[in-house]
């Protein structure tokens, strides 16, 4: 229907010209009275119908110029509405790639506050399993490392603790040893000179011909026999010696 409006409108209707272009062959060709009259009816007509085009013309291009402006809104929003959809993906984009963050974020916080079995060693050596328990918060992890810090400094001060204790004691071992020296010296004799060889070679023919005597009653004779007479008599020398000192200390 809208097609067929603008196309009367825009067509053009050449009854009018007929007729004036009839009447003017007309006059050409025979003559008539009323032919003034007539053209004048004509004419008339004629310039009715030219004002009538220009008219529609002249509303032509209103509406060209409306359609023009509304072409003109249309492609601004279009192009509005275009930018608008770019801004939309690169948000989307950015969106997309916050949420993979923190995907790999909850990943990670997942795998470091999950209970974790630990295997450490101790002081021997010997393996010790620790379920380690990593999903507390700031303010539990804070109070327990205040008390690690705690049972450390004590830990620190009982080992102080054990070392005077242990130079104390190692003091008074190291006096006792000497104490027991002195008197092992002031017992046997602190300038007992030590024995050759030869005469531990010849203790140990005394103690033979000891264990032969023992066995088949005989007293051997000899070097051993005399060298066991004067160790004899040498031990109990130093023994009456030794009870004398211990008389006198008394």
């Amino acid at each position: 229907m809208e097609e067929k409006v603008i196309e009367e409108r825009v067509g053009i209707t050449e009854v009018n010209y007929r007729r004036l272009y009839k009447a003017c062959l007309a006059l050409c060709g025979k003559e008539e009275e009323d032919v003034g009259e007539r053209l004048d009816v004509e004419f008339s007509a004629y310039e009715q119908l030219l004002e009538k085009f220009q008219l529609e013309i002249s509303m032509n291009q209103r509406e060209i110029s409306h359609y023009e402006a509304e072409k003109t809104a249309h492609e601004e929003q279009m192009q509005e509405l275009m930018n608008q959809t770019d801004d939309l993906k690169a948000k989307v984009q950015e969106a997309s790639k916050i949420r993979r963050q923190k995907e790999e974020c909850n990943d990670l916080v997942f795998d470091m506050t999950r209970t974790k079995r630990v295997t450490t060693t101790d002081e021997e050596g010997n393996e010790i399993q620790i379920v380690a328990q990593l999903n507390s918060s700031r303010e539990e992890d804070e109070e327990l490392i205040s008390n690690l810090e705690a049972e450390i400094e004590e830990l620190r001060q009982l080992k102080e603790q054990y070392l005077v204790q242990w130079q104390e004691r190692k003091q008074g071992f190291e006096e006792m040893m000497q104490a027991i020296e002195a008197y092992r010296s002031s017992v046997l004799g602190a300038n007992e000179e030590p024995r050759p060889i030869e005469q531990e070679q010849d203790e140990e023919m005394v103690m033979e011909d000891a264990d032969v005597t023992a066995t088949t009653g005989a007293t051997p004779a000899g070097p051993a026999a005399d060298l066991a007479e004067d160790n004899v008599t040498q031990a109990a020398a130093a023994s009456a010696s030794g009870e004398d000192e211990m008389d006198t200390t008394t």
